[in-house]
């Protein structure tokens, strides 16, 4: 202690003896020994000069060692008196007992005249009064106990009687007390003091504004209540101020109305009692290394009591209930408080400590209203107990300093409670900041409140660690992060991580945040969230981690075994940067089940100024659905790349709906944008089942950037994509475009900076793929400049493509399909598009389809497939340069083992702008194509500008049936492509308006057919055409055929329109056949212009034949209606070239009777049926029963007895794609009249007996 302060305390406790006046003052009658002591009674000597001042002196007593004993019957000190027991010499301890029925009143001084201790026993009560004071070196005993214990087992008792010998006393250890101990009051405020300490035990202790000082010396007060049981307080031999309290003890200690009592210069203050009571600013205060010790049942303290240690003073409470109301406790070194029982209330009230706080609680509630706990320069909080409950409270530990700031440590068996509260560790300086740690063995409930841990300089940010069976965090449902967890760097520092662990569930809700930041160049710490069972976040919560400034982001764990996020349309979980500071990532494993319902799962960078690249999201879980908004954003706005989306789930991935509250859809996307230069992250996504509807999206984005969009890689046994959403059903009518929106997977370039800019590529690995009702993959070149991504997809058993959703503004129905689109504003070069399958089934709108819209080149579309199927209108495969656009348009090529096509669907490459349209490449095994709206076709549009792309198609088999047409056409300024097939076994066209065509019906002229293919055969006005309207008919080449085959009105045409010459036709075929009265005609002709040349080498030409115009009879033209005709030429190898011609006889030779006009109509009878006329040569054997000569002959039926109409169709073959292969000659036999009238030649007739139904070789049978 300094020296200044010590004699600033001594000119305080002896103020009032310049004030004394002895002539006032009996001490006689105050003062009155009694005869207890015989000879050895005690003598008062007045006006004494002792210490500067008149007094009166005690002399006398018993002396038995070191100890004088003193027994008065009453003993006062008046008010301004000054009383002084003498010391002689080797004492050490004077005892003082009063034996009469009176309390003793010190009003004025009690002192001693030496350094020995002083006892005071009075077990009627002690009271020192306003004026009064203590002037004692020693220490000073002040008792209402019974009496005093030695050693030897003696006692000096208030109640003296034979058996209290004093002949053997050696040295006091305790305090005897009495059944009914007296109280000793203290009004003093002058305040008691000695020098050595100073202790009062009584019944009951109260101070009423009275003081007590000790100075580098104990101070105990032990108040041990009524009916004590002989209780015995320790005394210390060597200091008897300090005593030894036995457990239970049940008094009270009443500090009121101002009073104090203070600790200075290494002094210990100790109260001991059942109740200690501080009201009406009543202040226990220790300084300089003093320590404030209160062990008590119950400690109250009321109306601003303070107590208080400052210079490392230290403060403990141990108390069963402890209450502060309006009131504080305040260190300056370590505060401790323990508490053992029921609970610790704080009301109005603060206990702050500046070196540590201990708060422990056992067993007990801890609650604290309207109250501050704070802990600063590494000062810790501590609370233990079974229950914390925090209700507009606060919690502080701060940090000035350069050290390690103080922890803040809360552990309850049972339930932390924290409403309307703060709990803060913060560092302002270069120290460390100190842990927040809660531990509940039941709940953790946060409602209203904050729990920060924030670094404001270079120093290091605490950890927040947060633990407990069910965690629920609720703000006020109004003020975002109204409730906050939070762990923040704002200037160098780094900032510490955040943690929360639930046994069981994680609730976060009603605008609550649990977040992780950096607004300096610190880095921010990691944010962890983990729960057994579920984690659920609701209501505008959100779990966050940001950066504001250029340090790192921390980064974003969770682990659980559900996790819920529910309407949280602007928040969410995400990690954002929005300076030169790179954000973290998100890392999420879920057990069960992840559902993201209108809340959003995102990271983004959102500065122009990060090097580094945005943090990645790392999803794991079983499933994962993605609902009414729910979305999976990585995005970036600056020169950072975007993070990678990592999703696994075990089970499925679900994505669908609209937000009812934003304009958003549920949906996985990254993307650059906002005059960004950095590139979208990818996403890649692997479950057993994806399925997307009502809108869900899967998306990489290029939004006004110079960046590139990221990949998509989708790897899936189950794929589908189905439906599109509708915004605003009331704007449906008026805005169609902008009122709804389609499901999709795609890579989209919006506004691109840069030619520079690549969209990302979408790669599917499945097993089967559906897009239905408007669901697509698109890859797109919105508006701007760049390169749009391509769509690879694998599908090992099938993809299915079919049905529409809403129709647009322009009333066309929003297809299904593939799509890699240059749009109606952009520029660049659109994706390929590449399928790879077992069997591919489009129908009802379903597309893929390669454009360009505005300016550039389309992609190439390559798909591979076992089987597919096209069916219905608009049902399409198409590369096509739309009108107004300028590009080319890229290849279609299809592998196929078959192709099907039928009412309406079609594949087409076309080019409506400005550019070339391309190529279209297919091989099959076979391909069929059926119905009037089914077509192949290369085309310019009416509006176009460039050349058709050539049609390359091979396939074993290809069947055109009822009206489907190939076809490679110019209607605007360029010239058709041409047709190259290849039909490894037949060509079949078969119905009215089934054709293979080349045309031009503009300016340009016509491209070429070339068809190579063992059997063409064209049935029912089907057609092959190269037709121009006004330039030259375009060429048709036929060659490598076995058989060409006309029928029916089929033609193969090389016509020019007007001012156009004809076409060549060419032809190589074994044979070529045609009825003469069907009108099937070869024509190479034209209107103004030379005809074409018409050039045929075979080796049999049956039933058409060169003429030189057009005739209603099977021919082969090369006219010109006013124009020089082209030529014909028929050659036939080794052969006359009139061979096969059949001349007509000049009239009909009677032939009758070389046939049999009679055929038995049954056994017993024959007559006369009909008449057979022969015109011609050929086939006609010499005699009715001779056999036929000929090389060619359809097959014959073979007749395998009598069977029922069931059985017929079974029985007959008649398989005409067999015609192009010569058999063998095989006479008929006989002919067989089916039930249903049919006549069928037979090869071998049955057995029949004469007597027999059955019909008989050579004649038509009838069986009735």
């Amino acid at each position: 202690m300094s020296n200044k302060l010590h004699i600033f305390c001594r000119q305080c406790i002896l103020f009032g003896l310049f004030f004394w006046s002895g002539t006032t003052t009996n001490a006689n009658t105050q003062i009155v020994p009694d005869n207890t002591l015989g000879v050895e009674a005690s003598r008062v000597t007045p006006s004494v000069l002792i210490n500067g001042g008149s007094a009166d002196r005690i002399e006398g007593g018993a002396i038995r060692d070191v100890n004088l004993f003193h027994s008065f019957r009453e003993f006062n000190v008046g008010d301004g008196q000054r009383v002084y027991f003498a010391n002689p010499s080797g004492i050490q301890n004077i005892l003082t007992r009063v034996t009469g029925t009176n309390s003793s009143n010190i009003f004025g001084t009690l002192g001693v005249d030496g350094g020995a201790n002083l006892f005071l026993i009075n077990p009627n009560g002690i009271l020192f009064g306003q004026n009064s004071s203590l002037d004692v070196r020693g220490s000073f005993v002040g008792t209402t106990g019974n009496a005093v214990e030695f050693a030897d087992g003696n006692l000096f008792s208030a109640n003296p009687s034979s058996s209290n010998n004093l002949l053997t006393i050696s040295v006091p250890v305790g305090l005897q007390m009495g059944l009914q101990p007296g109280k000793i009051e203290n009004l003093s405020v002058n305040g008691l003091f000695a020098g050595s300490g100073l202790s009062l035990v009584a019944g009951e202790i109260s101070f009423d504004g009275g003081y007590l000082i000790a100075v580098a010396s104990p101070l105990e007060l032990a108040a041990v209540g009524v009916n004590p049981t002989n209780l015995k307080v320790g005394i210390n031999p060597a200091n008897p101020a300090l005593l030894t309290l036995p457990e239970g003890i049940s008094g009270d200690i009443n500090l009121v109305n101002s009073a104090r009592i203070f600790g200075i210069g290494d002094s210990n203050i100790k109260l001991v009692t059942g109740n200690i009571n501080l009201d009406n600013r009543a202040v226990i205060y220790g300084t300089d290394d003093s320590n404030i010790n209160l062990f008590a049942g119950n400690i109250n303290l009321d109306n601003r009591s303070v107590i208080s240690g400052i210079d490392s003073a230290g403060i403990n409470v141990n108390g069963t209930d402890v209450n502060l109301n309006n009131s504080t406790i305040l260190g300056a070194g370590s505060v401790g408080i323990s508490v053992n029982g029921t609970r610790v209330n704080l009301n109005n009230s603060s206990i702050l400590g500046a070196d540590s706080v201990g708060i422990n609680v056992n067993g007990t509630n801890f609650n604290l209203n309207n109250s501050t706990i704070s802990g600063i320069n590494g000062a810790e909080v501590n609370i233990n107990g079974a229950n914390f409950n925090l209700n507009n409270s606060r919690l502080f530990s701060n940090n000035q300093g350069t050290g390690k700031g103080g922890d803040i440590n809360i552990q309850v068996s049972e339930n932390v409670n924290i409403r309307d509260s703060q709990i803060l560790s913060s560092t302002f300086t270069d120290g460390s900041n100190g842990d927040i740690n809660i531990q509940a063995g039941g709940n953790v409930n946060i409602r209203n409140s904050r729990i920060l841990a924030n670094t404001f300089a270079s120093g290091t940010g605490g950890d927040i660690n947060i633990t407990g069976a069910n965690i629920d965090i609720a703000g006020d449902g109004v003020n975002y992060a109204s409730t906050a967890i939070a762990n923040s760097a704002n200037d160098q520092g780094k900032a510490g991580n955040l943690t929360l662990t639930a046994r069981d569930t994680i609730n976060i809700t009603d605008d609550a945040a649990v977040y992780i930041t950096t607004s300096g160049s610190g880095d921010s710490g990691d944010l962890t969230l983990q729960a057994n069972n579920r984690i659920n976040l609701t209501n505008n919560a959100a779990i966050a981690s940001n950066t504001t400034g250029s340090g790192k982001g921390g980064d974003l764990k969770i682990t659980t075994g559900s996790l819920r996020l529910e309407n949280t349309p602007t928040r969410g979980i995400f990690v954002y940067s929005s300076n030169t500071g790179a954000s973290g990532g998100i890392t999420i494993k879920v057990d069960d089940t992840t559902e993201v319902i209108d809340s959003p799962i995102l990271t983004v960078a959102l500065s122009v100024n990060i090097s580094d690249r945005a943090g990645n999201i790392s999803i794991e879980t079983g499933k994962l659905k993605l609902e009414n908004g729910g979305r999976i954003d990585g995005s970036t706005f600056g020169s950072a790349d975007g993070g990678d989306i990592t999703i696994t789930a075990k089970e499925s991935i679900q994505i669908s709906g609209k937000s009812p509250t934003v304009s958003s859809l549920s949906s996985i996307f990254s993307r650059t944008g906002l005059d960004g230069t950095g590139n979208a992250g990818s996403i890649t996504v692997n479950t057993p089942r994806l399925s997307l509807s009502q809108g869900g999206t899967i998306g990489t984005f290029s939004l006004r950037s110079s960046g590139n969009s990221g990949n998509i890689t989708i790897r899936s046994q189950d794929v589908e994509v189905d439906g599109f959403v509708v915004f605003d059903p009331n704007n449906l009518a008026s805005s169609p475009d902008g009122s709804y929106a389609t499901t999709s997977i795609s890579t989209e370039i919006f506004v691109g900076q840069s030619d520079n800019v690549t969209g990302g590529n979408i790669n599917i690995e499945t097993e089967r793929l559906r897009l239905s009702n408007g669901g697509t993959l698109e890859s797109s070149i919105i508006a701007g400049r760049g390169k749009a991504g391509n769509i690879f997809v694998k599908a090992t058993d099938s993809i299915d493509i079919s049905g529409v959703g809403l129709r647009n503004r322009d009333g066309i129905p929003l297809s299904s399909g593939l799509f890699a689109e240059v749009q109606t504003n952009g520029i660049g070069v659109g994706g390929n598009i590449e399928v790879v399958t077992n069997r591919l089934g489009m129908s009802d709108n379903g597309q893929i389809s390669a454009a360009s819209f505005a300016q550039g080149n389309t992609g190439n579309i390559l798909i591979s497939a076992n089987q597919i199927n096209m069916q219905g209108e608009y049902t399409l495969i198409s590369n096509q340069i739309s009108s107004n656009a300028v590009g080319n348009s890229g290849v279609i090529r299809i592998d196929t083992q078959s192709l099907n096509l039928q009412a309406g669907g079609f594949i087409t490459s076309a080019t409506l702008g400005q550019g070339n349209a391309g190529n279209l490449i297919i091989n099959a095994d076979i391909i069929s194509m059926q119905g009037e709206l089914t077509f192949i076709t290369s085309s310019v549009g009416t509006t176009g500008k460039g050349n058709g792309g050539d049609l390359q198609i091979t396939a074993n088999q290809l069947n055109l049936l009822n009206g489907a047409y190939i076809t490679s056409s110019s209607l605007g300024n360029g010239q058709a492509g041409s047709i190259l097939l290849k039909g490894k076994n037949q060509v079949r066209l078969e119905g009215e308006r089934s054709r293979i065509t080349v045309e031009s019906r503009s300016q340009s002229p016509a491209g070429n057919i070339q068809i190579s293919t063992p059997s063409l055969q064209l049935f029912d006005n089907s057609l092959i055409s190269a037709e121009s309207l006004s330039q030259d008919g375009g060429n048709i080449t036929i060659d490598n055929a076995n058989f060409v085959l006309l029928r029916q009105g089929s033609q193969i045409s090389a016509t020019a329109g007007e001012g156009g010459n004809g076409g060549n036709i060419n032809i190589q075929a074994k044979a070529i056949a045609a009825i003469p009265r069907e009108n099937s005609d070869i024509r190479a002709n034209a209107v103004r212009g030379r005809g074409g040349n018409v050039n045929i080498t075979t080796k049999a030409l049956f039933g058409i034949v060169p003429a030189t115009q057009p005739t209603n009879r099977s021919d082969i033209t090369a006219s010109s209606e006013l124009g020089i005709g082209g030529e014909v030429t028929v050659t036939k190898p080794d052969l006359d070239p009139t061979q096969g011609l059949v001349e007509l006889a000049e009239g009909l030779a009677d032939q009758s009777h070389k046939i049999g006009g009679f055929c038995p109509r049954n056994a017993q009878e024959a007559e006369k049926i009909g008449e057979f006329t022969v015109t011609g040569r050929g086939g006609i054997a010499q005699g009715v029963f001779d056999p036929l000569i000929g090389s060619h002959q359809p097959d014959l039926a073979t007749y395998i007895g009598d069977v029922g109409e069931e059985g017929m169709g079974e029985n007959l073959s008649n398989k005409p794609e067999d015609l192009a292969i010569p058999q063998p000659i095989v006479e008929a036999q006989g002919w067989v009249k089916t039930p249903d009238g049919k006549v069928i030649l037979v090869a071998k007739l049955p057995q029949t007996d004469p007597t027999n139904n059955s019909g008989i070789s050579g004649c038509v049978m009838s069986k009735e």
